[in-house]
């Protein structure tokens, strides 16, 4: 039942699809999303200490530069159906209803927090403040001398390393020989290993 209402259909689809009546369907949708939120919150946490260097990190001697680094944050737009005087709010920048997802992940590929629901045209950085700000979010902050590494969109914090603002960052910008140049200087070559580095997220979103 839950996975066909994932896929969209309306409870009274459901109903006809399983012969059960629409408060079952309702009722075992959520139970389905309450254990994954308990899921969640056993599974979302760090794989590898803090207070080592990650294995990972440790495998190329250019990520080096980032050996106090225990993973990155970024922002995803998941597809989403509103209805009712809110459903503006949720219009992205491309015009679709989307809901703003935040997640930080470690160099296992694992993540190590969720936050979803936000509303589509809420700026990544305020979804940011919005979390890093709220005791009551059960978010793992990083250890004195350790940080998240984060991309241009997000406030450069203690804990929260954003890459040098108007140099090249994204892996297509190095690549043809002019701009490979520009790759060369010290803040092209710190961004360069940043956006490796921090397209660790992007990779586990998309496993």
């Amino acid at each position: 039942m839950f996975i066909h209402v994932l896929r969209g259909l309306q409870n009274r689809e459901i109903q006809e699809w399983f012969q059960h009546s629409g408060e079952t369907v309702s009722r075992n949708a959520h139970n389905v999303l309450t254990f994954m939120k308990e899921f969640t919150v056993v599974h979302c946490r760090p794989t590898y200490s803090q207070h080592h260097i990650h294995p990972y990190v440790q495998s190329k001697w250019k990520y080096l530069l980032f050996k106090d680094c225990i993973g990155a944050i970024d922002g995803t737009h998941v597809s989403t159906r509103v209805t009712g005087p809110d459903a503006a709010t949720y219009f992205d920048r491309k015009y679709c209803h989307t809901q703003n997802i935040m997640a930080a992940s470690d160099f296992d590929m694992c993540f190590i927090f969720i936050s979803l629901g936000w509303k589509g045209s809420m700026h990544d950085s305020c979804i940011f403040n919005e979390i890093l700000t709220n005791d009551n979010v059960p978010f793992s902050h990083p250890k004195e001398g350790k940080y998240y590494l984060i991309d241009a969109s997000y406030p450069n914090w203690v804990g929260y390393l954003a890459p040098f603002k108007g140099s090249r960052y994204h892996h297509q910008q190095f690549r043809s020989s002019e701009r490979n140049r520009t790759a060369n200087t010290q803040r092209g070559l710190f961004n360069k290993v940043h956006s490796s580095l921090c397209s660790m997220v992007e990779c586990t979103f998309g496993a």
